[in-house]
């Protein structure tokens, strides 16, 4: 083999040798990149915040505003003296009123036991409140006595009215009508003046529960003290 062919065959390996170099160089990079590249982490997820401490207080005051429910019970005086269903009854809430008979301008006024009709003095006998005796019913409680509007003997038409302690009969229990009486809750009984030809009403114990006529004798208003 002459020297040429020696020169030619030695460049033909170098040349395949340097090209296998090159080929196996970037598979080897890629590899050592792959395994320095370090892994990514996941990006962070974010947190709800916590509402602040007084948004829940507001939501919980909203929510109890729209469920909020008026309690019903009565009012003292409407525009036409008669009650009315808004102020809570109760013998010591500092709601009293005079109970007056438009027509002879007296009130009722406890004496004791006996309800004698006097002029308007704003004394603690003269002065009645309310106290719920179910749906629709009520006592009536005398501020200096603490007794109820009691028709004695029961219930009957032409009994005297008293006060007496409550024991929750039917005798003690009443209605208040737009009209301006105050009716017993034993039928056709209200709460009236007795007549008394040339005497003189006042200071008398002219109260009587007598049958529902409509006539002014048994119209009363209630009078706030």
């Amino acid at each position: 083999m002459n020297s040429n062919c020696v020169v030619l065959l030695f460049f033909g390996v170098a040349v395949i040798a340097s090209n296998s170099v090159a080929i196996e160089q970037p598979k080897a990079e890629s590899s050592l990149k792959n395994a320095v590249q370090p892994i990514s982490k996941p990006e962070p997820r974010e947190e709800a915040k916590p509402k602040s401490a007084d948004q829940p207080k507001s939501d919980a005051k909203n929510a109890v505003q729209a469920n909020k429910t008026k309690i019903v019970t009565t009012d003292a005086l409407g525009p036409i003296n008669t009650i009315q269903p808004r102020m809570e009854c109760s013998p010591h809430n500092g709601h009293y009123f005079m109970i007056k008979n438009p027509q002879t301008g007296l009130v009722l006024n406890a004496c004791e036991k006996d309800i004698k009709l006097e002029r308007p003095a704003k004394t603690q006998s003269q002065m009645w409140t309310l106290q719920m005796a179910g749906f629709g019913k009520f006592y009536f409680v005398n501020r200096a006595t603490g007794n109820v509007l009691d028709i004695q003997g029961g219930g009957r038409a032409g009994a005297r009215l008293i006060t007496y302690p409550k024991h929750c009969g039917p005798n003690q229990q009443w209605y208040i009508h737009n009209c301006g009486q105050i009716a017993s809750v034993i039928k056709d009984l209200v709460v009236g003046i007795e007549v008394i030809r040339g005497g003189n009403l006042c200071g008398s114990r002219a109260l009587i529960a007598t049958s529902r006529r409509g006539s002014q004798n048994q119209v009363f208003e209630f009078v706030p003290v």
